[in-house]
């Protein structure tokens, strides 16, 4: 009995007869969940849904569509806009970028699990890569328009980088030690061995300053002596004696800066990825630059022509009976002769080699005589020049085989037969001839029975003699007929005699040196050979390089334990980057190469081998190449050979190299040296730099002694270097008449406010009849003085010489218009620059000090600073209508940052809102932030303008226990979150506008003497209209000439930040051109894990960095020109105007920015003046609370500016 039911579009029956379906459904639905449940799991995986809250995920996974692929379709194509997002489930793809010259270059393959076009679901820009499938493959795909119509971008949540700062006080430093010179060595080892010191210029000379003040710590076993996350990290650590460990907490790999398509170059796409085609390459891309060359420079690789295309392919000393017959081996006519010349160079173009090389047997039969024999090469190699003519393959070396005919079974050069001897050389004069016709770049010898088994029965000295003389007969006959080729030797040891003459690369050399022939040979090294003589696979190639020997490779690599010459092809990575590192070092292998003077086994029948063979060869070496060239481009061997041969560097031990030093010397040194010190283990040293939480613990695994450094000591002692430029500076002001009534002391100070400006050929400094406030003292270059059009004089200065010039100097003095033109006239000139506003700033009016001829106290000093900055400030007018904090009612919560929090409050009684900035005051005495939190303050005070968020009050709340400041609200967001909801990355419209802006806002700060030091989009607001509005003045402060503290955000760090050189507003219009290039690119240009990783990149410079397509053009020379590592060549140095008449602005209407009229390219979606909704800060992200116990100082006292 049964009975049935509607249920949905389907009948579905229930009983006894549906049982197996049941099955079955059931079965399909557990597969069907367990498929989307494995969909959920993998997308977690991908960074963007990271950002996405985790219930939304399901949404995402029920989105997905299944999509295949077959192997060679094409799935998304470079400059193509396109929508979807794909995740490989199975199957591999390919990964190419169009460079610029229009070559098509292979960046990666993406296998199982790896996904792209992530960036396509945020915005709509062109593709930065095509993806090609390599195999069959399936993927899942997710639409933009199903991302966004569920609204999911809206919902995506996008962290704040951390700015740093060096702090203004620090921990206490304990006495410093006496040193052994044994101390001092380790201290100088460890210092120099710390990779991450190495961004600061100049460290070595200064480190006997930084040892002197270190003291040591004696530290018990288990204890933690750095501890991650501690924010008061002062200190650095040596380990003099016992062992550390550092343990780094599991933390999310997730980069939370870095999403889209930049996200999938920079974290998915690897290079040498494996390749299931067997005939594919993987590592060598013959057109790819590596190191400023072609990776087919580098390599030059040869294929050889004996062992594959002269008959005896399947032969190995055991037994001469072919296992390969291959259709051109007819027989030994020579036809058969010819037609393998054709299949050769078909095989050399669809191998895509560039070169070959031959020995004379392997391409023309030798004939009943020596006459045939020379006949039957002319014939060949005419054929040989055809072929070379038509397909463009060049002939690396030739040789001749003077070691397999019954003649040479004693040798040839070295025969004790005479006519076994002239037959050798006339075969060499015809192949000398032969290789001249066909352009040989090179020509080798290699006798192979050039040795005895007894000497009982040798001439030794004899033979050494006759073989010299046969060489330098084929150098003079070389230089009779024009050839220009190198000379090669080939060493080979053990095989086939016991005695070889050319045992090894050494023995060769001094064979060479001995008969006065090193200037006419070099050797020809095949690894193989090498461990025959017992040696390491690279020695004879290190050797023969570092005595300027080495002339060209034969890659052949072997088995040791079999003991005879295998002639394999080279399959070990590590040995393949120990010889290709090697030709790195030395500048390339040109004219020589990388040859295959390889065979194929007997058991490899197939001629798809001899592709195969071939191709895992040259990969071999390619991916061997792009090793040793990270290894050289990152420094990974450099650094450890500098330190490790760092005592070399002391005045001695440059002696010794020079050749000056005697034994008397270097015994006295030793003498009074008890034993060479070792590189120690150091940690902490981020701490000498700025104040970070420390990112590892470090944990004493027995008892240590520790020599310590702290950051005050080491920043005092790298500034000593500005403290001798500084009076430099001086000497160049007491050189100025109209100075003379300063004191000392004043034109001390007054040389910290010049700032150094370059000017360029043609460009005019100061021109006549305009109004100056700028005094100039050049130091460097020549100028002319122009009066009404007419030069009066030249002026010249130079460093080398220490003659200066000055002029515009009365302009300290008032408002006056110039009296004369200043021209440059060479190269470039450089010039200190002081103007009067910064004059008055430090010591008052310049003619009142004239007048009075007297030195002005410290305090009127100080009392003037005041007035001037209250003069320029007046944000809080003494006459505003004053807020009151107990006027105001929370709304809800902006942002968190790692010590504050900011709120939307409102005016109960106006209904304005506002954002209300609050510390904890636990938090500044901690973290040791009062004089932080009041320069904000201060610098809120000297600033109004459209372009800054404006303050409105401060409020000192003793109840809560915090310090708060009051500022306009901005309800339209972060520009990084808008940025990355709505995809403007790459958008030149957006960019342009925000760059404006941002520019508009620095110029006012500049104006005021304020230095930003911090700006990244997620220090910008945009109101209500999209306006835009820089922020958090944390990190902002007033300076008068150069400031050193450390700070900012790593990413957009300037290289005089690093250097501790000392910064200028200059360092402002750097972070403006890092900020461009993340609006254009969605990253910034020294993107790297660890911060001294980005260091290293940003002191190598602008131009090192990559530009995608989106900042080519006027885009890349506009950040370029902002970003020049020379603080006085930056674009806007010189005034606003430089960077607003850039090509890449062309157009825009900064008049109308300026003036608020220019209509934002995006208007936020705000309700009103309560919604929060462009905000997503999380409650859980709050900064921690900590107790306050008032030091009773009065330290807080002066913040608020109502009661």
């Amino acid at each position: 009995m049964g009975c049935s039911v509607s249920y949905g579009p389907e009948e579905i029956t229930i009983g006894a007869v549906t049982q197996k379906r049941k099955g079955k459904d059931s079965k399909k639905a557990e597969l069907a969940n367990k498929d989307y449940q494995d969909r959920i799991e993998f997308l977690l995986t991908v960074p963007l849904f990271q950002r996405l809250p985790k219930d939304e995920h399901p949404v995402v996974a029920s989105m997905c569509e299944g999509c295949k692929f077959k192997r060679n379709d094409q799935i998304i194509k470079q400059g193509a806009r396109g929508e979807e997002f794909f995740v490989i489930r199975r199957g591999q793809a390919e990964v190419f970028v169009k460079k610029t010259n229009g070559q098509k270059e292979k960046i990666a393959t993406l296998k199982a699990g790896d996904h792209f076009g992530e960036g396509a679901l945020l915005r709509d820009e062109p593709r930065a890569a095509t993806v090609v499938a390599l195999s069959d493959m399936h993927t899942l795909k997710i639409k933009r328009t199903d991302f966004q119509a569920l609204g999911l971008h809206q919902k995506l949540k996008f962290g704040r980088r951390v700015a740093v700062s060096s702090g203004k006080k620090f921990s206490k430093a304990k006495d410093p030690v006496p040193k052994t010179a044994e101390d001092m060595k380790l201290i100088t080892q460890a210092i120099m061995s710390n990779e991450n010191l190495s961004v600061i210029g100049n460290l070595e000379e200064k480190i006997p300053s930084l040892a002197e003040v270190m003291w040591k710590e004696y530290v018990k076993a288990g204890r933690h002596i750095i501890t991650e996350g501690d924010v008061q990290a002062d200190f650095f650590y040596i380990v003099h004696e016992g062992k550390c460990e550092i343990v780094i907490k599991d933390k999310d790999a997730f980069d939370d800066r870095k999403f889209g398509g930049q996200k999938i170059v920079m974290g998915v796409y690897r290079r040498g990825p494996e390749s299931l085609n067997p005939l594919a390459f993987k590592y060598y891309q013959p057109d790819e630059l590596v190191m400023g060359k072609k990776m087919r420079d580098w390599c030059r690789f040869a294929v050889s022509w004996w062992h594959t295309f002269n008959g005896q392919m399947g032969t190995d000393p055991f037994s001469n009976v072919k296992t390969h017959v291959r259709p051109w081996d007819v027989d030994s006519s020579l036809d058969t002769f010819l037609t393998r010349v054709d299949v050769a160079f078909e095989f050399f173009t669809k191998l895509g080699v560039d070169y070959y090389c031959f020995h004379d047997v392997d391409v023309a039969p030798q004939g009943e005589n020596l006459q045939e024999f020379q006949a039957n090469l002319d014939t060949i190699s005419e054929k040989l020049l055809q072929k070379q003519k038509e397909t463009g393959v060049k002939l690396l070396w030739a040789t001749q085989n003077l070691f397999s005919h019954p003649r040479y079974k004693d040798g040839a050069a070295t025969a004790p037969s005479f006519d076994a001897f002239a037959y050798g050389c006339a075969q060499t004069r015809k192949m000398l001839e032969v290789g001249k016709k066909l352009g040989g770049e090179t020509h080798v010898f290699w006798g192979g029975r050039e040795g005895f088994a007894t000497a009982l029965n040798t001439k030794v000295k004899s033979e050494l003699d006759h073989m010299a003389s046969f060489l330098k007969m084929a150098t003079a006959y070389k230089k009779k007929i024009g050839f220009e080729a190198q000379f090669c030797i080939e060493p080979k040891a053990r095989e086939p005699t016991a005695h070889q003459y050319d045992y090894d690369a050494q023995t060769v050399i001094g064979f060479l040196y001995q008969h006065g022939l090193e200037k006419d040979f070099k050797v020809n090294i095949e690894p193989n050979h090498t461990t025959l003589a017992g040696h390491d696979y690279e020695h004879d190639l290190r050797m023969a390089s570092a005595l300027g020997m080495l002339g060209s490779v034969d890659c052949n690599a072997g088995q040791p334990y079999l003991g005879w010459d295998t002639d394999e092809f080279p399959s070990d990575p590590r040995k393949a980057l120990l010889s290709m590192l090697i030709i790195v070092q030395q500048g390339g292998i040109a004219p020589g190469g990388n040859n295959f003077d390889c065979k194929l086994r007997r058991e490899s029948t197939d001629i798809e081998d001899m592709f195969i063979a071939h191709i895992g060869g040259m990969d071999c070496l390619a991916r061997g190449l792009l090793g040793a060239c990270k290894l050289l481009q990152e420094n990974l061997l450099q650094k450890a050979l500098d330190t490790r041969y760092l005592s070399w560097q002391s005045p001695l031990g440059k002696k010794v190299e020079e050749g000056k030093a005697s034994l008397e010397e270097i015994e006295a040194y030793a003498l009074k040296t008890p034993e060479p010190a070792t590189a120690s283990q150091s940690f902490g040293e981020l701490a000498l730099l700025y104040c970070a939480p420390r990112a590892a613990s470090v944990k004493a695994t027995t008892n240590a002694v520790l020599w310590v450094l702290d950051r005050a000591h080491f920043k005092e002692i790298l500034l000593r270097a500005s403290a001798k430029k500084l009076e430099e500076y001086r000497g160049y002001l007491d050189a100025v008449p109209l100075l003379s009534a300063l004191l000392k002391e004043e034109r001390l100070e007054l040389a910290q406010a010049l700032v150094e400006m370059h000017f360029y050929e043609g460009e005019q400094i100061i021109t006549q009849g305009e109004t100056g406030a700028t005094f100039y003292i050049m130091f460097s270059g020549t100028v002319d003085v122009y009066k009404d059009d007419m030069r009066i004089t030249t002026l010249e200065a130079s460093m080398a010489r220490r003659t200066t010039q000055y002029f515009g100097e009365f302009a300290l003095l008032e408002d006056e218009k110039r009296a004369a033109t200043v021209k440059v006239t060479s190269a470039s000139a450089r010039c200190l620059v002081l103007d009067r506003d910064a004059f008055q700033a430090l010591l008052g009016p310049l003619k009142e000090i004239i007048e009075s001829q007297k030195c002005r106290r410290q305090t009127d000093r100080f009392s003037q600073h005041e007035e001037m900055e209250a003069q320029r400030g007046a944000a809080l007018s003494p006459d505003r209508v004053k807020i009151y904090k107990q006027d105001l009612a929370r709304v809800g919560l902006l942002g968190v940052g790692g010590f504050s929090k900011v709120e939307l409050w409102q005016h109960t009684e106006t209904g304005a809102t506002y954002a209300l900035k609050s510390i904890d005051k636990g938090v500044i005495m901690k973290y040791r932030m009062q004089e932080t939190v009041y320069s904000e303050k201060k610098v809120m005070m000297m600033t109004r303008s459209p372009f800054l968020i404006g303050l409105v009050e401060c409020f000192n709340d003793e109840e809560g226990g915090c310090l708060e400041i009051l500022m306009e609200a901005a309800l339209g967001g972060e520009l990084l979150v808008t940025y990355s909801r709505k995809g403007f990355w790459g958008s030149m419209e957006h960019a342009r506008y925000y760059v404006a802006g941002a520019s508009f806002a620095l110029e006012h700060l500049h104006e005021r003497r304020i230095v930003y030091r911090d700006l990244k989009p997620e220090n910008v607001l945009l109101d209500t209209r999209g306006f835009l509005k820089l922020t958090d003045m944390g990190l902002a402060k007033l300076v008068i000439g150069k400031t050193y503290t450390t700070c900012g955000t790593p990413e957009y760090f300037a290289p005089e930040v690093i250097a501790l050189s000392g910064q200028t507003s200059a360092v402002d219009w750097w972070t403006l051109g890092i900020f461009l290039y993340e609006l254009m690119c969605s990253s910034t240009p020294f993107i790297a894990p660890h911060p001294m990783q980005i260091y290293a990149k940003v002191m190598r410079g602008i131009d090192k960095a990559s530009f995608p397509s989106a900042c080519h053009g006027g885009c890349e020379r506009l950040i370029k020109a902002l970003s020049r590592p020379l603080p006085a060549d930056r674009l806007p140095v010189k005034g606003l105007k430089h960077l607003q008449e850039h090509e890449w602005f062309e157009g825009f209407d900064w008049n109308a920015l300026q003036a608020g009229e220019m209509p934002s390219p995006y208007v936020p979606d705000v309700a009103d003046d309560e919604d929060l909704s462009n905000f997503f800060a999380d409650p859980k992200d709050l900064p921690e609370t900590i107790p306050y116990l008032d030091p009773e100082d009065g330290w807080d006292e002066t913040f608020a500016t109502v009661e």
